[in-house]
């Protein structure tokens, strides 16, 4: 998954980026610490550009070739 971090923070309903930001706790990916991404993943999925319906349909567009 690909978005980038304002869309995740809009997206989260628990409100832990937020909470992450005040110092609660730093466990959220991007909020305090760097979050390392993968170097060549299989399947990039770029959620704040595409609807639900589109990232399944890429996900399954390109996984289930691999499972023939």
């Amino acid at each position: 998954m690909d978005a980038p971090l304002e869309v995740c923070e809009e997206r989260d309903p628990k409100n832990l980026y937020k909470k992450a930001r005040r110092g609660r706790f730093d466990s959220s990916p991007g909020s305090m610490r760097p979050m390392s991404l993968p170097i060549d993943p299989e399947i990039v999925v770029r959620t704040h550009q595409q609807s639900v319906e589109e990232s399944v349909a890429s996900i399954l567009e390109q996984l289930l070739p691999r499972l023939k």
